[in-house]
């Protein structure tokens, strides 16, 4: 039997009305999930969201800070100043007239260096795309921490767009009601479970459970038995 709860594989941990509780395999389902990765390695300068946390379109996951853009970005802007103030000098000078030209190219270099660095420094801040909740995130993360490029942070989905299937054995299921809660625990994460609250339970059971890493004979922790059709 199954049941579907609102809130990869996993377990769900399903409480009882008497206070108790015990785990059962799950698979959670997400639409229209964002994962949120950082673009540019760097160190955790500022961290905004925790595990479950709601987040809109533009807010501010974490903001990375990298020692070595910075140290190009003020060598850049050092080196144009210069440049700028040698052109200045040059355009005044009629000695120097024949260096204008030159100074001139190396002005736009250094201008367009300047841009390309600060463009690369913008994607140190890490931002959600879409609104949503914030789920399978790292606990560990937190200010100070390097992150590589394109370490995985979380994911943002929308909490009206997850379900949760649990698959329990048959005297599990009469301890379950609508509206009784429960927590996912994502497999091989180590992040905060999601809530969830039961929204549907089955009345009849599967005659086939259409994730086969559930299966036992795959390794999963359903038991399972094949069952050979005679054409008639």
């Amino acid at each position: 039997l199954y049941l579907v709860l609102i809130g990869g594989t996993g377990w769900a941990i399903l409480l009882t009305p008497y206070s108790a509780s015990f785990s059962v395999p799950a698979v959670i389902h997400m639409a229209d999930e964002e994962v949120v990765y950082a673009a540019s390695p760097g160190r955790i300068a500022d961290w905004r969201v925790g595990a479950g946390q709601t987040v809109e379109a533009g807010d501010l996951v974490a903001r990375l800070e990298s020692p070595d853009i910075s140290r190009e970005i003020r060598s850049a802007e050092h080196r144009y100043l210069t440049l700028k103030s040698e052109l200045e000098a040059a355009i005044v000078d009629p000695r120097a007239v024949a260096e204008v030209p030159q100074l001139q190219d190396s002005v736009r270099t250094e201008t367009a260096k300047i841009l390309k660095l600060k463009k690369k420094s913008q994607r140190l801040t890490i931002r959600a795309r879409t609104g949503g909740q914030i789920f399978d995130l790292d606990p560990t993360l937190a200010k100070g921490n390097w992150l590589a490029e394109g370490a995985r942070i979380g994911v943002i989905a929308s909490a009206n767009n997850i379900r949760i299937d649990a698959f329990l054995k048959g005297r599990e299921v009469s301890s379950q009601t609508v509206g009784g809660s429960g927590k996912f625990y994502l497999e091989g994460s180590v992040s905060e479970p999601v809530p969830c609250r039961i929204s549907f339970v089955s009345p009849t059971a599967e005659a086939a459970i259409p994730w086969h890493t559930l299966i036992d004979k795959n390794g999963g922790p359903i038991a399972s038995r094949s069952v050979k059709a005679r054409a008639d």
